[in-house]
């Protein structure tokens, strides 16, 4: 997901001025998209969330993983998600061309 999301963050948000994201690249890749990734003001780029509340709270849409505590938290913030399995991710790129 890091990469697809990679090849159209700039583009989304040059594209949409209301748009922040929030992405948590994972611990193992953060190093790695963060030498990558340019800075933007509306960008937050992050290896793990501590307050995934915060997050949460913060997001009108989340794009994620669809593992089971993602989905049971997202079943109590009641948010509408993008979920996306891991035999689905070559997907990813397609989903946020759409958005």
């Amino acid at each position: 997901m890091n990469i697809a999301l990679f090849n159209i963050y700039f583009q989304m948000l040059e594209q949409r001025p209301n748009l922040h994201i929030i992405w948590e690249t994972g611990v193992e890749s953060f190093n790695e998209m963060e030498s990558l990734v340019r800075n933007h003001p509306r960008l937050v780029l992050a290896p793990f969330l501590r307050s995934m509340d915060m997050g949460y709270g913060a997001a009108d849409l989340i794009v994620s993983r669809a593992g089971s505590m993602t989905c049971t938290e997202l079943l109590v913030t009641g948010k509408p998600a993008i979920l996306v399995t891991t035999f689905a991710s070559f997907m990813v790129s397609s989903i946020f061309e759409l958005l």
